[in-house]
């Protein structure tokens, strides 16, 4: 099966999956009651949602700065920004495909190289982990036996995700600490049987693990645990701000669940998370609070659609733009001093 075929094959499958989640979280619902509540939300708190998505695009790129600063400091908000937002709207299209463009995105418009950028998204995945097995523990002081009856999986969730973040980030620190003692390691194994391909792996090895430098940098983890707490606080305030604008009467507690349930509807690898968001953010709604079934969709959809409209919005122009101007740009320029981990064994 050629590649192609197997890229249809799997955005076919997701396209399903997304299809029967919609199918799923529309049992019951009436569509013109749908649309009239969607439609409810005045259009002052519809800003408040607005400003929120922008700023929350403004502060994961702050966080994202923090982790490029060792290795390609020239690099600008407004870049960092745009290419979050191309990402984004990636996702929409193709599930998982976002991380790969906005390090495209950046590569095209700065000249950043692309394996340590890897990097840095790796480290943001398991940030956002960690993040949300701290908002899943807040959510089982809010609601512990409500939460636990309605979501039995979610403890053997964190057991398993916590001790995956552990054993991740752990590894990586060890590896950027005697990162040197591993090229030499690889080295000494690969290159005389496989001279060419071991080369290559240690080069890559070494771009991707200045990616990782700033885990060598004390001053940086406050910077990276309060854009990281802000970020999440945003994330939550947009839905307190639906909550408030749709007549639910739910406090910011419950925004906070809501937001934790729904995120692992995001988790699911349907496109921008089409269906299964919206599953798990009405379900939660109508399970854990009471709310009605059709008004807790409509939320869902509002939130859901007006950011990923947002997205599109910013996304979709910058990409095109940078896609077509992408020659004119240097392939290679300097992207600031190289990190004083970069060794060669």
């Amino acid at each position: 099966m050629s590649k192609l075929a197997k890229y249809a094959l799997r955005y076919g499958l997701s396209l399903g999956l997304g299809a029967v989640f919609i199918y799923w979280a529309l049992q019951g619902i009436e569509l013109d009651q749908l649309w009239r509540a969607a439609t409810s939300l005045e259009w002052g708190w519809l800003g408040l949602i607005t400003l929120s998505v922008l700023a929350s695009l403004l502060v994961r790129a702050w966080r994202w700065l923090v982790l490029l600063a060792p290795f390609a400091p020239g690099i600008g908000l407004y870049n960092a920004s745009l290419a979050l937002a191309v990402g984004y709207s990636a996702n929409v299209f193709i599930p998982r495909s976002g991380e790969a463009l906005r390090v495209l995105s950046l590569h095209w418009t700065r000249g950043a190289t692309i394996t340590p950028l890897l990097g840095t998204v790796l480290l943001e995945r398991i940030l956002d982990v960690i993040w949300l097995l701290i908002f899943i523990g807040l959510s089982l002081l809010l609601l512990p036996s409500q939460l636990v009856q309605a979501y039995p999986w979610l403890g053997l969730f964190t057991l398993i995700a916590l001790v995956g973040c552990v054993v991740a980030l752990g590894g990586l620190v060890l590896i950027c600490v005697y990162r040197r003692a591993v090229r030499i390691w690889l080295s000494q194994r690969l290159e005389p049987r496989y001279p060419r391909l071991g080369g290559k792996i240690n080069r890559i090895l070494a771009a991707f693990l200045d990616g990782l430098t700033t885990l060598h940098r004390p001053a940086a983890y406050l910077q990276l645990f309060v854009s990281s707490a802000l970020l999440n606080l945003i994330y939550v305030a947009i839905n307190y701000w639906a909550f408030l604008g749709m007549g639910l009467g739910l406090d910011f507690g419950a925004a906070l669940v809501v937001m934790t349930v729904s995120t692992f509807g995001i988790i699911v690898p349907t496109p921008g998370g089409m269906g299964s968001y919206h599953l798990f953010f009405a379900q939660s709604l109508r399970v854990l609070y009471g709310s009605d079934q059709t008004v807790g969709l409509a939320c869902a959809l509002l939130v859901h659609g007006w950011t990923t409209a947002i997205y599109l919005v910013l996304g979709i122009p910058a990409l095109l733009w940078q896609y077509w101007h992408r020659a004119s740009r240097p392939t290679n320029p300097d992207p600031g001093p190289r990190s004083h981990f970069s060794d060669t064994p």
